[in-house]
């Protein structure tokens, strides 16, 4: 006998102890035939019936027993622990699934707190798409627009293009204002980021500064007296992310050291009451836009 926590007691048969069992209940079944044989002997014909009887059947359980023992020990018993042992592993991978549902969940809560919505492993094509949306939309019109990157083609060719140009004057008359800071790539900044970044220059995809300009003369010309703004300028300072931030949501790519910004990972903000990583980028912005490391393009 095992005593163990909490008073529980346990008996555990040995195996040798089963054996020994089975042997004395041979013995039995072995005097019992004799028995039977003396009252035969003696026509004790009732008493015989029942001792033969008690023989047969005590000899066929001991004969299944033994067969078990040999065999397979005792099948219940192993289809009992097999049962036990699947009842374990189910239990302890619902104990696994809970764990990780919590995880989920304080995860997601704690995002939703700070006003994330996704997080892209690789931003590739997702700042792209997201302002083709604003560009495109008939119906989304946004009272603000944020831009701050090294270079944003996908901004630039909006300017430059007559049809999209367009688009982003009709949202500016109806209150919009738009402000874009791109990195000065005549600057000290735009050098070291040239060193570090991987194996590109981080001017050659801006566009000639003549075709720019033509496009930002045709934008202040058309949105005088209306009642939102145009600012595009350029900023000589170390480039730690990329924001394009539309209304209330923001796209973010934060630089990384050897690594092209089209393959760090993106965060996708939401503006909310308690959204404090969507508030910190803007604050950043302000600091850049509002700093003396920032030239209007006509400055050359």
């Amino acid at each position: 006998m095992k005593q163990k926590g909490n008073n529980k007691i346990t008996l555990k048969i040995p195996q040798q102890s089963k054996k020994i069992t089975l042997l004395i209940l041979t013995g039995v079944a072995v005097l019992l035939i004799l028995l039977a044989a003396v009252m035969h002997y003696n026509k004790w014909d009732i008493a015989y019936g029942l001792s033969c009887n008690i023989a047969a059947t005590c000899i066929t359980v001991l004969i299944l027993a033994w067969v078990y023992s040999i065999v397979g020990g005792e099948p219940l018993q192993q289809e009992i622990n097999n049962l036990k042992k699947v009842g374990e592993q189910n239990a302890k991978e619902i104990k696994n699934q809970i764990g990780t549902f919590k995880q989920i969940i304080k995860v997601t809560k704690s995002g939703l707190d700070a006003g994330l919505i996704e997080v892209i492993p690789e931003r590739q094509e997702s700042s792209r798409d997201k302002w083709h949306e604003f560009i495109s939309s008939n119906e989304f019109f946004p009272e603000k627009v944020d831009v701050l990157g090294k270079v944003v083609q996908r901004v630039f060719s909006s300017l430059t293009n007559k049809h999209e140009r367009d688009r982003l004057i009709n949202l500016i008359k109806k209150g919009c204002n738009i402000r874009i800071l791109i990195l000065d790539p005549k600057g000290d900044a735009a050098k070291k980021r040239m060193e570090h970044d991987s194996g590109g220059a981080v001017g050659r995809l801006t566009l000639p500064e003549i075709e720019l300009k033509e496009a930002i003369d045709d934008i202040k010309e058309q949105i005088k007296e209306t009642k939102g703004s145009f600012v595009l300028k350029y900023y000589n300072t170390t480039p730690y992310c990329q924001i394009i931030r539309i209304g209330e949501q923001m796209l973010v790519t934060n630089y990384l050291y050897k690594k092209n910004g089209r393959y760090c990972p993106t965060f996708f903000l939401q503006e909310n009451p308690s959204g404090k990583l969507f508030n910190i980028y803007m604050e950043h912005f302000e600091s850049i836009i509002n700093s003396d490391t920032v030239r209007d393009i006509y400055d050359t």
